[in-house]
């Protein structure tokens, strides 16, 4: 299980390298047309920004599994583990609800516009839309397994793992 995990984590961070690369490359050929040659190619622009929507949601998974989203530790900081372990779970627990709502929006928003086409690329805007199931669905998948996982390695000392 753990290398499956290891090998979709490793593939987001791929498709975020790509992804990142691809649009800064995009964005500097039609920066350097732009001034040199007085135009530019018209789809990079569209396509660049779809690159970067999806490199941003991407990431959001990749952060979630590192653990490096912006949070205030004061009070948690200052609590027993115990009370800690719990708040933690509680946490995990709104955190995995938001992002199953963010999920279904990203269904929701999907299906409604796999019918509408990007007006320079013609890419339909569903395509565009569906990473937002992906990241409301890895995050919530990530939130749920932290809510759960301190209850579930109790040892002799009754620590976390």
């Amino acid at each position: 299980m753990t290398s499956i995990i290891d090998k979709i984590y490793r593939g987001l961070c791929l498709i975020i390298v790509v992804f990142l690369s691809l649009t800064t490359l995009m964005v500097f050929i039609n920066t350097f047309l732009r001034y040199t040659f007085k135009s530019s190619i018209i789809s990079s622009e569209e396509l660049s920004r779809f690159l970067f929507i999806w490199t941003i949601f991407c990431g959001g998974i990749v952060a979630m599994a590192d653990d490096i989203h912006i949070r205030v530790d004061l009070v948690t900081a200052i609590l027993p583990k115990s009370v800690n372990r719990i708040l933690s779970a509680a946490v995990n627990l709104i955190l995995a609800v938001i992002s199953a709502v963010l999920a279904y929006g990203g269904y929701v928003q999907t299906s409604i516009n796999l019918t509408n086409y990007a007006p320079a690329t013609y890419v339909p805007m569903g395509y565009v839309y569906s990473v937002v199931i992906l990241s409301g669905s890895g995050m919530c998948l990530i939130c749920l397994v932290r809510a759960v996982r301190p209850f579930l390695s109790t040892g002799a000392k009754g620590g976390e793992s």
